[in-house]
């Protein structure tokens, strides 16, 4: 099913097209479309894409999202057949199509992003030409005595979330 996702950020969003990068991301991984369309600005973001879950379960997900970024209210719907809008047409067009799907879910790609380049002044379509091949999830393989030893020195908030994962899979394991 294809849908549309629209994104509100809260106050505490200070750079919106990171915020859009992470959540596109966080999307992939229950994405069947090889694809995700997007435009943001300063305080929104809306999303296209396609999954196989059922509009319950993509609504599900996407809390699991909002809970572990706390910063932004969402709107999720499946992408009408019909719709009226006063984008331009270029960006409108942009936004609603989608290369095609697969039954299978797709196995994200790294990203492939220019946002290196832009340095203000682009057009709407430089920027919405942003189009995420999201990262696969990182990998991280420090030892267990390393990340005690970093908590010793340095305390539990100096973990990164990978950190955390990691000495949360050690402790299971015990």
């Amino acid at each position: 099913m294809n849908y549309l996702l629209f994104v509100y950020f809260n106050d505490t969003v200070e750079d919106s097209e990171q915020m859009t990068n992470e959540i596109g991301g966080s999307i992939a991984d229950q994405m069947t479309s090889k694809e995700v369309k997007f435009m943001f600005g300063d305080r929104h973001a809306i999303f296209h894409f396609a999954s196989a879950l059922p509009i319950d379960e993509m609504a599900g997900w996407i809390d699991i999202i909002v809970d572990d970024l706390n910063c932004f209210e969402y709107f999720l719907l499946p992408k009408p057949r019909n719709s009226v809008s006063n984008l331009d047409k270029d960006n409108l067009d942009h936004l609603l199509s989608l290369k095609k799907t697969s039954k299978k879910k797709l196995t994200p790609s790294p990203p492939k992003l220019r946002t290196n380049n832009l340095k203000g002044g682009e057009s709407f379509m430089d920027i919405a030409d942003l189009i995420l091949n999201f990262k696969k999830k990182e990998v991280y393989n420090m030892t267990l005595d390393e990340l005690l030893d970093k908590i010793g020195k340095e305390g539990m908030n100096a973990l990164s979330e990978l950190e955390k994962q990691k000495l949360d899979e050690y402790s299971k394991s015990l």
